[in-house]
């Protein structure tokens, strides 16, 4: 059988999603006012301490700086949130623009993880509450992805590839931005993409030619 040499071992896949949440915590403590352009769920992140931060932030409602954030929650919950912790989240320096696309990608992979832990409860207790479960997860998952092919800007389509290569899972081709293809309604399907125009240059065609078979 085939294997997939993209998909990330346990280990870094695990150190995607503390890099992931770390980033996006970042943007939060140094543009609190972002808090206000998304509905943030604390539960997407995986980390407890990231989730008592996103909480505090949930509740500051954008209206308070790094340092009121830090000491605020240092008032409220001494200890919890651990220099070890800060310094991460410090470091994660958010490329431009990859905000709304690293939200949409923590949202993601909690869905993902909803499945994934109702499959393992059914398979542990197979209930027909079990399997509700699994079903209802499953289903909103499923919603969740045919709605990113509306939803996502062209931004975030940038943003998605740039992600993709940094961490070396883009797949070779166009294949390493499926959106793409569907945000420009098969801009870049093989017989769609005949007519494609340099800045200043000539015509290009890009599709097979009248009278001869697609690739």
């Amino acid at each position: 059988m085939a294997t997939n040499q993209l998909a990330p071992s346990p280990q870094e896949a695990h150190d995607q999603q503390a890099d992931l949440e770390a980033t996006i915590l970042h943007s939060l403590v140094f543009t609190p006012e972002l808090i206000r352009s998304i509905d943030l769920n604390p539960e997407w992140f995986v980390s407890i301490q990231h989730q008592l931060l996103a909480t505090y932030l949930i509740n500051a409602h954008g209206e308070q700086s790094y340092m009121h954030i830090r000491d605020g929650i240092e008032d409220d919950s001494p200890g919890t949130i651990t220099q070890a912790t800060w310094n991460a989240i410090l470091e994660n320096e958010p490329l431009p623009n990859m905000f709304s696309y690293q939200v949409h990608s923590l949202d993601h992979a909690y869905r993902k993880r909803k499945v994934l832990r109702s499959a393992q409860a059914y398979s542990k207790t197979p209930s027909n509450s079990n399997l509700e479960a699994v079903a209802t997860a499953t289903q909103a998952l499923q919603s969740f992805e045919q709605e990113t092919t509306v939803t996502l800007t062209m931004a975030d389509l940038e943003a998605q590839l740039l992600d993709k290569m940094a961490s070396n899972t883009a797949a070779p081709g166009i294949k390493a931005f499926p959106y793409l293809d569907i945000a420009l309604n098969g801009g870049l399907c093989g017989d769609a993409f005949n007519n494609w125009r340099p800045s200043g240059g000539r015509q290009i065609s890009m599709g097979p030619k009248p009278g001869r078979p697609g690739n």
